[in-house]
Order: structure tokens, then C-alpha cells, then sequence
């Protein structure tokens, strides 16, 4: 059994605190947000909550998965270089042997930069990305295979021990900077693809095709074809912003010519599709879906809020979300029924029995 910190209640870390704690570990979990671990104290958690970072030192393992995009929508480190700072001040002269592990993500060769010191002072280092798909229940957490990567040899078997004790299998890899590249590799290339299957189905509305109809088709080819759906661009935490840590870490947007051309043509699509429906002041819309992706709570950093954004200002908005109630620039409804609308927007694939009827229904989602 290991004593393991994990650093970040956030939607990265609280699950991995519980596959830890499931495996016999004895976890806590620091943040120092102090409303938020008041919070989590007064739920039904079985993990020990933590905002004092003076309380951290007597952990084995330190394992980091703090957000690294900011509100602006720009990637940066400080959350991470705060965390490792934190660490090192708790853990201070008993630093030689304990393990800290980045799961964040972060630029090629920022890992080493950033534990630099704790790695002088005897710190083993990894880097292990995460890859949580909110909305996503076709993969258990632990059952996702998991890149594992250390600073030297004893980091990386230091890495492993623990590892190896959640997960179902390990990628180990050669370096820190190996294991950064695969998690911005993973996210620029999705980006990339969305970035063309929208313009894919611009192609296809011009000649009367149904492009999920055609990508359908072409998905029936057993090897060198993956699906990436056309929708109204791209959110959350990763897809849209992780490129940008890949350019910045590896020589600028000169070396991303192509990359930079997807990122800009995502940014551009939810105002460009606002515009081309000829939205009128003062109709009234209903929005079915506002998160960033379907079956999940999160609408900050979601496309589908640019669009509502970029409508008329006399726009009478309403929205539909089975997972959202809080969306505080439209009217939340929970009967669709209930009422006419001159569009019906369809983000994600919820009601649609119900959609089916009416009229003036658009749909930007594969139904």
C-alpha cells in the first residue's frame, strides 16, 4: 500500500483518487481552493480532503492534475509550477525517494523543466497524461491504457510501482518528453480531423448530401479510416487548447502551418454558422444541447456558446439539457413541447422522438 497525494480535485483528479483508493492505497486529495474541500468534506467520499499544503509532506507519491487552461483560453503552467512548488515547500529536506508525477498537460520538455528542482533534491519524476473523456462510458478509467514515462530509470520504475497498481496496462515510454508529445499528438490530430470533417460537410450541404450519411459509408472500411463527426466546433479543455501547448513548446506557429489553419478554422465555425441561419431579432429560438460534448454537465468552453453568443442580441434564446441547468444566458426548459419556436437547434442527440414532429428544426449533430 502506498500513500499517494493527488493534487487537484477536478474532474482529472477525484477519479483517480478513487481507482487509487479502490486498489488499498491511502489517498488524499489537496487542493487550495478552500470552499471547494469544505465541500467535498461534507460529501459521501471515503477520501481525506486537503487544502493546507503543510499537510501534504507524508505522502509517498504526488501525482498532479491540475487544469493548465486558463479562463482566456490561453494554456499556461502557473497552476502546475504552483502545485510543484507546493509540494517541494511540505515536503522540504525529506524530498529523497518520494515521486511526483505530472498527469496535467503540458508542453515538450516542460515536465523537466518544472520539477527540475525536485528532481536536484532527490525527487523521482514521471509524466503520465490523462485521458478523461467526460460522457464517455465505453471505457472504465483503469482500463484505459496508461503512457507511463519518468525523468531517469528509477523514476520511471518508481512510476511504474504505482501505476501498475491501477491500471490494466502500461505504455511505459523513453522519456518525459516522449510521453508529452503522445498526449499533444493525441489532440492536435483530433483537432485536425474535426477541423476537416466540417468542412467536409459544407461540401456535402452544397450538393444536397447528408455527410454522416457519407462518413457512415466510408466507416464500413476495416482499416485506415477513422470517424470524425462534423459539429459546430470544437470545446472543452483539451481538443481546443492543446495544440497550442504542441506549437509553443516546439518553435511557434511558423512550424504548425497546417495545425494552426485547423485551430483557426475551429475557432471560426460557431459564429460562421450563427450567421449563415439568418437569425432574426426577437425570434424565438430553443438550443437542444449547450455542453461541449453530449451527456456531460460542463458548458463552459463550448462551442455551442459562441454560437448562442454570436446570434442577434434580441434573440429570444431557450435551451434544452437533460445534464444542464445552469446556463445563465438562455432560458432553461424541461418540456419541449410546451411552446413554439421559430428554430429549433439540435447540438446533441437528446429527444429527438419528441424533435421529429416539428417544424423549422435544424440539426448540427448526427441524428
Amino acid at each position: 500500500m502506498f500513500s499517494v497525494c493527488v493534487v487537484g480535485a477536478g474532474v482529472v483528479g477525484l477519479p483517480l483518487a478513487e481507482l487509487f483508493r479502490s486498489k488499498g492505497h491511502k489517498v488524499m486529495v489537496y487542493d487550495n481552493d478552500v470552499q471547494k474541500v469544505m465541500s467535498l468534506r461534507k460529501s459521501e467520499s471515503t477520501l481525506t480532503f486537503e487544502y493546507s499544503p503543510s499537510r501534504i509532506h507524508g505522502n509517498d507519491f504526488f501525482v498532479v492534475a491540475v487544469p493548465t487552461m486558463t479562463f482566456s483560453g490561453v494554456p499556461s503552467l502557473d497552476s502546475v509550477r504552483n502545485a510543484v512548488d507546493a509540494i517541494g515547500r511540505s515536503v522540504g529536506p525529506s524530498a529523497r525517494g518520494k515521486t511526483i508525477v505530472i498527469e496535467s498537460t503540458v508542453g515538450i520538455g516542460d515536465t523537466r523543466a518544472v520539477c527540475r528542482a525536485l528532481f536536484a533534491a532527490g525527487f523521482h519524476v514521471g509524466f503520465s497524461p490523462e485521458r478523461v473523456d467526460l460522457g464517455r462510458v465505453s471505457h472504465e478509467l483503469a482500463d484505459i491504457p496508461k503512457i507511463v514515462s519518468g525523468a531517469d530509470a528509477p523514476s520511471l520504475r518508481a512510476v511504474t510501482r504505482l501505476y501498475e497498481s491501477a491500471f490494466g496496462e502500461l505504455v511505459p515510454v523513453e522519456s518525459l518528453e516522449v510521453a508529452e508529445g503522445a498526449k499533444l499528438m493525441e489532440n492536435a490530430y483530433r483537432a485536425l480531423n474535426i477541423a476537416f470533417a466540417n468542412e467536409f460537410r459544407d461540401a456535402c450541404d452544397k450538393h444536397g448530401l447528408d455527410a454522416h450519411k457519407v462518413i457512415d459509408a466510408a466507416s464500413t472500411k476495416p482499416y485506415g479510416f477513422e470517424a470524425f463527426r462534423p459539429w459546430v466546433g470544437v470545446g472543452g479543455a483539451c481538443i481546443a487548447h492543446d495544440p497550442w501547448f504542441l506549437i509553443k513548446s516546439t518553435g511557434g506557429v511558423r512550424q504548425w502551418p497546417f495545425l494552426r489553419a485547423a485551430i483557426e478554422r475551429n475557432d471560426r465555425r460557431p459564429v460562421e454558422l450563427a450567421r449563415l441561419l439568418g437569425i432574426q431579432p426577437r425570434n424565438r429560438i430553443l438550443v437542444v444541447g449547450v455542453g461541449y460534448k453530449a451527456n456531460t454537465s460542463e458548458w463552459r468552453n463550448s462551442p455551442v456558446t459562441t454560437f448562442i453568443d454570436a446570434l442577434p442580441r434580441e434573440t429570444d434564446v431557450y435551451y434544452y439539457d437533460p445534464f444542464i441547468t445552469d446556463y445563465p444566458h438562455a432560458t432553461c426548459v424541461d418540456d419541449l413541447s410546451s411552446a413554439s419556436y421559430d428554430a429549433v437547434l439540435v447540438m446533441h442527440p437528446y429527444m429527438l422522438s419528441t424533435l421529429a414532429p416539428m417544424d423549422n428544426v435544424v440539426y448540427f449533430c448526427n441524428h
